[in-house]
């Protein structure tokens, strides 16, 4: 079933008398359960690619299907339901927030999306306890280490139980042997949960374990590589 339909999408930025055009044309389809990695240098358009994805930006031009519904017909309540329950993000900068502690970050999410408070209480535990950091639901971010507090961002991503996680350079501020953990950790979570993972990511080693990888330049997809066999789009 696809979750996140692109097609024909562009996106540009006027900057005073210049405008800058970010994509050029972007198809892509998100689909249940698969595994997605999105290369490339910096400034080809990764991250706004990801944005548009995750209803947190808006196209300039062509079509974009949440769950099957165009974009355009949807209002910003419609679109701030679809990302509170059908999206989890997980960012390079954790974007925890340093005055509340692992189990109250993880919370945020299911208290904003209507859940009690115990129902949240009940679930973050769980999350964190699964991720090895039972140990540490009363730390704040700045008591936790690099890996924890990625790991804390990432079950904060899943405790909606999205159909898909939305994740960008996730591991691009960790040392190697953490990066593969954590990554590992991401792709344990898709098998078991069956969530669709969207990755950004320069690590070329990473992205090949995903069973998608789309290569980007200039703001176009270039290359597609599926389970070995390599496309060239354009």
């Amino acid at each position: 079933m696809e979750i996140i339909g692109l097609k024909d999408v562009y996106k540009s930025y006027t900057r005073g008398a210049s405008t800058v055009e970010v994509l050029r044309g972007i198809d892509l389809s998100i689909s249940s359960a698969e595994t997605i990695a999105i290369v490339g240098a910096s400034g080809v358009g990764k991250s706004t690619l990801l944005n548009i994805m995750g209803a947190l930006d808006h196209t300039t031009r062509g079509e974009v299907r949440y769950n099957g519904a165009l974009s355009t017909t949807l209002d910003e309540p419609s679109m701030a339901l679809f990302r509170n329950r059908s999206v989890g993000f997980v960012f390079q900068s954790h974007h925890l927030l340093p005055e509340f502690s692992a189990l109250e970050n993880v919370m945020l999410p299911a208290l904003i999306g209507g859940a009690s408070r115990d129902t949240a209480i009940s679930k973050a535990t769980e999350l964190l306890g699964r991720v090895g950091l039972e140990n540490r639901l009363s730390h704040k971010p700045g008591e936790l280490s690099g890996g924890e507090q990625q790991r804390t961002a990432i079950v904060r991503a899943l405790i909606q139980d999205p159909d898909v996680v939305l994740a960008d350079e996730p591991t691009g501020n960790l040392d190697t042997i953490t990066a593969t953990e954590v990554f590992d950790l991401l792709l344990n979570m898709n098998k078991e949960r069956e969530t669709a993972l969207v990755v950004v990511t320069h690590n070329e080693t990473l992205a090949g374990k995903l069973s998608r990888t789309i290569r980007m330049v200039d703001g176009t997809i270039v290359e597609e590589q599926l389970s070995g066999t390599l496309l060239t789009t354009v």
